[in-house]
């Protein structure tokens, strides 16, 4: 990393900054994915609510329907 500024970069630390850049843009786009998906309003769930364990914590319209189905 420091190297004088007449010096080109050697084949290796092309490589190791490479692999550097390609690990950290996999780790940013594994991070965005997990926040967009954990923001959205779509259950990740089986589609039958009335067996969901979340059903009473669940705020989604499916949800309600079941809910009121459930206590007729």
């Amino acid at each position: 990393m420091n190297r004088p500024d007449n010096q080109r970069p050697n084949r290796r630390e092309l490589f190791r900054s490479v692999a550097r850049y390609v690990a950290l843009g996999g780790i940013s786009l594994a991070s965005v994915g997990l926040i967009w998906r954990g923001r959205s309003g779509r259950c990740r769930r089986l589609p039958c609510c009335r067996e969901c364990e979340l059903l009473a914590r669940c705020e989604l319209p499916e949800a309600a329907a079941a809910k009121k189905r459930g206590s007729r």
